[in-house]
């Protein structure tokens, strides 16, 4: 479905060509971060799973109160 968007953006006036260099390191971080985290999850119970998830959960939630409050 991202590769539906690309039209989009390009009529909107989105210079893919000259934000390559991004595009590039955007795409290579994607992969690789796709790979790292079937592994992780391959070897991860689903406990220990939804522990974590909780925590960023909970961590994200309390910094987004914060830069409410203090900014």
């Amino acid at each position: 479905l991202h590769f539906a968007k690309i039209p989009a953006f390009i009529a909107l006036g989105f210079d893919y060509l000259g934000r390559l260099d991004l595009l590039i390191w955007l795409v290579l971080a994607v992969i690789g971060g796709t790979w790292l985290g079937k592994r992780l999850l391959g070897r991860m119970s689903e406990q220990v799973f939804l522990v974590l998830f909780q925590v960023v959960l909970a961590g994200i939630a309390c910094l987004l109160i914060y830069q409410g409050i203090f900014k």
